[in-house]
């Protein structure tokens, strides 16, 4: 894997499904590009907001914890998780199982 990544990219979490943690792995390919990190449930409400910043070129990662934005646990199901920047927007799918 190189240092910098030729383009953006969100990789499947792990593990999934997951309980009570899972680890979100992103590439950025260029400093200063604005990063939102978002996890939403089935409905499309925001549930959580991981990253939202300037980001710098490389590999990242972000952890949510089941947790919504109140810290209130959420309950087991299908989430999403968007990566948005620009004109980029990359979305996957992930399950809380408890």
């Amino acid at each position: 894997r190189s240092l910098f990544p030729m383009g953006f990219a969100l990789h499947p979490n792990e593990p999934n499904p997951f309980n009570p943690l899972t680890r979100i792995r992103y590439a950025v390919p260029r400093d200063g590009e604005n990063v939102r990190l978002t996890v939403y449930d089935v409905s499309g409400r925001e549930i959580a907001r991981l990253v939202d910043r300037a980001g710098k070129a490389g590999h990242h990662e972000a952890i949510w914890d089941g947790r919504n934005a109140s810290g209130t646990e959420v309950s087991s199901g299908a989430y999403f998780y968007r990566l948005e920047s620009g004109a980029t927007t990359l979305t996957r799918k992930m399950l809380l199982l408890k």
